[in-house]
């Protein structure tokens, strides 16, 4: 395990400091809603199997991509988003 949280670390070094701040975001919403795991390090949770099995993106990150997520900030930010729990309703979890 700790040669993966190695790894993870010097992931996090070469990210971007926007990417930065949504890593940040994604691990705290998995260490809040998912804190259960057994002893094998499989998540209990069907979201939490998901995410562990979902294939990895290997497509770029485009300018365009980069452009909606800085907008998609910025409306969270004016507090125009939605809440975690309206979206767990939204995603029926």
């Amino acid at each position: 395990m700790t040669t993966i949280r190695t790894n993870l670390y010097q992931l996090i070094d070469q990210l971007p400091d926007a990417a930065v701040i949504m890593a940040e975001k994604m691990l705290q919403a998995m260490v809040t809603e998912f804190p259960s795991v057994n002893g094998k390090g499989e998540a209990k949770t069907k979201l939490m199997n998901l995410l562990a099995t979902a294939p990895i993106d290997d497509e770029p990150t485009t300018e365009d991509d980069w452009k909606t997520f800085n907008e998609a900030k910025t409306n969270i930010n004016k507090g125009e988003g939605i809440s975690l729990d309206e979206l767990k309703k939204e995603l029926g979890l």
